[in-house]
Formats: C-alpha cells, structure tokens, sequence
C-alpha cells in the first residue's frame, strides 16, 4: 500500500505527464489554424476576385473544394478540442484527488474550467477570452463555406445537402466537445473515489474533512 505521501506525489507526476500531452495537442492546434486562416484568405480572395481562374465552371469547382478543405480543418481543430477537453477533465479529476488526500487546495488549474467548479468570466478571464474569440473564428470561417457553397457550387441541390450534412456533424462536433471535459472530469473523480459514485456532480468534493498527516506538506515540498 501507498502513503498519502506516495500517492500525491505519483498523482504529481501523471499530472504533469498528461499537460505535456495537452501542450502537444495544443502546438498541433495552433499549426491548423493557420493553415485555416491561409485556406480561408485563398478562399476568400478567389471569391473576390473569380477572374483569377479563367474558367469560370473551374472557378466554382476550385471555390467549392477549398471550402471543403476549411471544412476538414474545422473538424481536425474541433476533435482536437475534444482531446483537449478529455485531457483536461482527467488532470481536473487528478487535482481533485490530491486535494482530497492532501485535505487542501494543492492544485486547481484544470478544476477551475470544468465540471460544477467551472466559473469562466469572459470580461476578466483570459483564457476564457481566448476560448469564445476562436469560437467567434470557427463560426465565421465556417459561415463564410456555406455561402460560398450556396453561391458558387455547381449543383444547388448538392450544395444544400452538403450544407446540411456538415452543419449537422460540425454541430454535433462543437456540443461533444463543450461536455466532455465536464463529463470526463465526473467519471474519472468517481472512478478516483469508489465511495463518490452515487454522489451527484455537486455532492462530489475536492477535499476531505480529515486531511491525510504530513501529506499536505510533503506535496508541498515536492
């Protein structure tokens, strides 16, 4: 059997070995917005200036295929939003878990932005900025596709029924990935509490009333 020490340290670590998989997912993420951005220009220049492609059928069908090339990006950013959030939920879970051996708040970066504890304000917080600005990108970029679609695709029939298969995936996308850090987060802290898991998400604490001896203070020290 582990100590209380043992058991927050070795959380420690799985800690910072799943935020290094979220930094590689989020350097990945970063790459694909900017190809986005220079698909989305590239789009959005042919479509104003369509002389650019003498052929104007072959302008369409150029116009059409880079919008399904944005398309695909948005699906790549938003799984990895899902990876994100997956990830995250698990360090939130981790946090908690030490903080409940520790009986106190050792670590709450992740558990801030998830789960019941989730309180983001977006005139003060940053990060919860960041977050709704690329939203606002994702939407715009993606609204932009289906008026191209609907105005330059060569088939009319086609084009609304690729508008609509996507719209549908992309929103199904975005809400899977807004409920599954807080989804992840509940699962694992239960899995992490067997004792937990009748509790409701709100009855579920991050501490416990009786802190572990020494365990707060050797954490601290490591």
């Amino acid at each position: 059997m582990l100590t209380p020490d043992q058991k927050v340290r070795a959380l420690f670590e799985e800690k910072r070995e799943r935020r290094s998989e979220m930094i590689v997912y989020i350097q990945a993420q970063q790459n694909t917005i900017l190809a986005l951005i220079v698909f989305f220009a590239s789009t959005a220049g042919l479509y104003a200036n369509p002389e650019l492609v003498k052929d104007a059928w072959l302008s369409k069908v150029v116009l059409s295929a880079l919008t399904q090339v944005i398309y695909f990006l948005l699906i790549y950013i938003l799984s990895q939003f899902s990876l994100l959030a997956a990830n995250g939920g698990y360090v939130a879970a981790i946090e908690a878990q030490i903080n409940r051996i520790a009986g106190d708040t050792l670590t709450l970066y992740e558990s801030r932005y998830s789960g019941d504890n989730a309180q983001p304000n977006i005139l003060r917080d940053p990060l919860a900025l960041s977050v709704c600005m690329m939203g606002i990108i994702l939407l715009s970029s993606w609204a932009f596709c289906v008026f191209v679609v609907l105005t330059r695709f060569p088939s009319k029939a086609l084009a609304a029924l690729v508008v609509i298969a996507e719209s549908v995936l992309l929103g199904l996308l975005v809400a899977k990935s807004l409920a599954t850090k807080g989804d992840v987060t509940m699962t694992m802290r239960k899995a992490f509490s067997p004792e937990e898991a009748d509790k409701k998400p709100n009855q579920i604490s991050d501490t416990t009333s009786e802190p572990a001896p020494g365990a707060a203070s050797s954490a601290h020290q490591g």
